[in-house]
């Protein structure tokens, strides 16, 4: 077998793997939503929410999370961010 026809497959694996990471999760429509927040962060982020209502805009929200930044504080950070990138368009 020649290296080309080895590195091939995990070159398609590899790229699979990625995809899969990169893939944004997907959820039924809901009138109320519940983030659970399980653990400390191990390093500084963002984390980014898409929200796709049924009928209106699309909305993004960005949290900045700090390295070390416990899961109440993370929590935290969220709801403010929520509250303060999308206003009364949504009971956070």
């Amino acid at each position: 077998m020649s290296t080309s026809n080895f590195l091939r497959p995990l070159s398609l694996g590899a790229a699979l793997a990625i995809a899969l990471v990169a893939t944004p999760a997907a959820a039924d429509s809901s009138n109320k939503w519940r983030i659970q927040v399980s653990s400390d962060a191990d390093s500084s982020g963002v984390i980014v929410f898409d929200l796709l209502p049924k009928r209106g805009v699309p909305s993004r929200v960005t949290v900045r999370v700090p390295d070390d930044t416990d899961e109440n504080d993370i929590a935290d950070l969220i709801r403010d961010a929520m509250r303060a990138q999308l206003g009364d368009a949504y009971d956070v």
